[in-house]
């Protein structure tokens, strides 16, 4: 069974890894296998808020380094904003959005980063 452990194993405990490390059925629109939903990542953050700021951190983290081959940034998080500011900005966009469920984490956290924190 493939899992996103590897992702957020030192992230996270041992709980929070059990509650998203399940495999996800694959999406019919997506052209590859949804690892973790955004209903999944609900839970998470509704059970480990801890867990939900990690999650949201290492695909911010990814986005940063993706975007650094890139001459514009999608998102532009000010050095005043702090870790939980982020995990917020997630949470908010997830309780705003509950038909995001079956879609990717990733891109709705991608989403939520981008409208919480736009580049100018």
């Amino acid at each position: 069974m493939r899992t996103i452990q590897w992702l957020i194993a030192g992230a996270l405990s041992a709980g929070s890894v059990a509650a998203v490390a399940q495999e996800a059925p694959a999406s019919i629109t997506a052209p590859y296998a949804v690892r973790v939903t955004g209903a999944r990542l609900a839970q998470l953050c509704a059970a480990d808020p801890e867990g939900c700021v990690a999650y949201a951190l290492g695909v911010l983290d990814s986005l940063h380094a993706t975007h650094s081959a890139f001459a514009r940034p999608a998102v532009c998080v000010p050095q005043t904003v702090n870790n939980a500011r982020v995990g917020q900005a997630v949470v908010d966009h997830l309780q705003a959005h509950p038909e995001d469920g079956a879609r990717s984490a990733a891109i709705v956290v991608i989403e939520a980063l981008m409208n919480a924190f736009p580049c100018a």
